[in-house]
């Protein structure tokens, strides 16, 4: 869910972006019929979708810090960092520069750049609390990372394996994924085992290779 956010707040800032370079560059003769109401109503979108964001993330993450799972390890955890750090970076550069080259839409560089310092106070957490783990009990599977997964497994069918993957395949044929590499080796095994019992005491169909 926080990827198909990440994906449709980038397609909007691309959209702000295009309109940004039409309407204000110097060398560009360009007329937009109603451009401030259509930055008013970009502004409101990205503010909408950061609020859910916010909301979705930051419950993952309290959910993470009270429950025991799997803690991603550092080499898994560098891997996620990537991530974040490319999206933080794209809404401060976007951000800066509505605020300060593009004067009359300063309300829409104020909610990018409001992206960036919660991609920022994301990161911060992180690093000081270390809450990205995977959480397996009998009724539900979470992984808590980049990407948020909460799945029941009463909406499960069956466990497959992919590469270093678990993929949890669900009545609608939807598939959820577990990344291995996210944990240690360790973990990785014993969480492949809590995996397999669970699934076979719901007599559900697994498949995955144990290493």
């Amino acid at each position: 869910m926080i990827k198909k956010i990440n994906i449709i707040s980038f397609i909007f800032l691309l959209v702000v972006s295009l309109l940004s370079l039409f309407t204000y560059h110097d060398d560009m003769d360009v007329q937009i019929p109603y451009i401030n109401t259509v930055f008013i109503v970009l502004s409101i979108i990205l503010g909408l979708l950061l609020f859910l964001k916010v909301n979705l993330r930051w419950q993952a993450l309290v959910i993470s810090l009270k429950n025991e799972g799997y803690q991603v390890s550092k080499h898994g955890f560098g891997n996620t960092i990537v991530y974040e750090f490319i999206n933080i970076i794209f809404y401060f550069l976007l951000g800066g520069v509505l605020i300060l080259f593009v004067g009359e839409v300063w309300f829409l560089g104020v909610v990018v750049f409001l992206h960036f310092l919660e991609g920022v106070m994301h990161l911060i957490i992180n690093a000081i609390y270390k809450p990205y783990k995977i959480i397996i009990n009998k009724s539900t599977v979470m992984v808590i990372a980049n990407s948020i997964e909460i799945l029941k497994w009463s909406t499960i069918k069956k466990v497959e394996g992919r590469h270093n993957d678990i993929h949890l395949i669900d009545k609608l044929n939807q598939v959820h994924i577990i990344d291995l590499d996210l944990l240690s080796l360790e973990d990785a095994k014993e969480l492949t085992q809590k995996v397999k019992t669970i699934a076979l005491d719901r007599n559900l169909y697994f498949g995955v290779s144990e290493k």
